[in-house]
């Protein structure tokens, strides 16, 4: 135990493979899920997240602040604007720079927003199916803390 502890000294931690296993396999079933589950409506993965958080400030958001909340690469955020945009779910307003440009659900973008929402209950509640609002609040709060520890560490 001590060992696992310490990291193993040359051996692969358990801890180590249990952890990196486990939070690579719910991504890639995350991935999946929403690649799956988008293509019944024609679109990618990376627009479940854009819809949402369109779909959440209806005044619109700008392609900067979409690719901080869906914590995505510039320009993938930027690819995926464009083709929603080609499909008529978002219209971009005039702005001082283009990756400032507002961008808003048009009407067909809302509706899209109604089913993807319906998607992603239907997964979270799949997910987390055996939890108890205890165990969740538990989970949230340990990955959260991951998340702050893994973005605040520095390597020596």
């Amino acid at each position: 135990m001590e060992q696992e502890k310490n990291g193993g000294a040359g051996v692969p931690s358990v801890r180590y493979e249990r952890f990196t296993s486990l939070i690579l396999s719910i991504n890639r079933s995350v991935q999946r899920i929403k690649s799956e589950e988008m293509a019944k409506l024609g679109l990618k993965g990376v627009h479940v997240n854009c819809l949402h958080y369109l779909g959440a400030n209806p005044d619109g958001v700008s392609q900067s602040e979409l690719v901080r909340l869906c914590c995505e690469d510039k320009a993938y955020i930027s690819r995926a604007v464009a083709y929603m945009a080609e499909l008529g779910i978002v219209e971009e307003r005039d702005g001082e720079k283009k990756y400032n440009t507002l961008i808003r659900l048009t009407e067909h973008g809302r509706a899209l927003v109604s089913q993807v929402a319906v998607m992603v209950d239907n997964a979270v509640r799949a997910g987390s199916d055996g939890l108890t609002d205890s165990d969740r609040a538990v989970l949230y709060a340990s990955l959260e803390r991951v998340s702050v520890n893994l973005e605040n560490y520095v390597v020596e």
